[in-house]
This record gives structure tokens, C-alpha cells and sequence, in this order.
């Protein structure tokens, strides 16, 4: 499950890859457009329909991050844990 918000990926990528193994590269930009700001990534998932197949359903999304590490990680928004904890 990935409760990452599509706000917080803005400028990056994602890939959903479906049952037959179809996939696609959708610029999150254009799903905050087709969907909202705070929809997540899990949502997109149950939402995504193959364009192949037009089966209903994902078995895998990656988020690619777009730039070099610095810019691409800038808008990943990740907390770094203390490992002294």
C-alpha cells in the first residue's frame, strides 16, 4: 500500500503495471488534473484501468523520480529517522 500523496511528487512519474503486464509512464502532474491534489497513490491504483486489457486492477506502481537525486529527492518529502531512537 502506498499512501503517498500526488501533491507531494508534483514533478515526477508514475508506473502502474497491470495483470498483463502492461504498463505505462503517467506524469503526475496530469493525474492531479484527472483526480486531486490529495488523492494518493493506493487510490490511483484502484482507480487505474489498462488500456491494453482494460482490465481493473494493478499489481505494481513505482514512482520515478524525475532529475538529478538532489531535485528529484527535494519533492519526495521523506522524514529521515534518528536512529538513536
Amino acid at each position: 500500500m502506498n499512501m503517498t500523496p500526488l501533491s507531494s511528487i508534483t514533478y515526477n512519474r508514475v508506473s502502474p503495471t497491470c495483470l498483463c503486464t502492461h504498463w505505462n509512464l503517467l506524469p503526475v502532474k496530469e493525474l492531479i488534473e484527472v483526480f486531486r491534489p490529495d488523492i494518493t497513490v493506493d487510490q490511483v491504483e484502484k482507480a487505474a484501468c489498462c488500456t491494453k486489457c482494460g482490465a481493473k486492477g494493478v499489481i505494481r506502481t513505482q514512482i520515478i523520480y524525475v532529475g538529478n537525486s538532489a531535485i528529484a529527492m527535494s519533492t519526495a518529502h521523506t522524514p529521515r529517522k534518528n536512529v538513536d531512537e
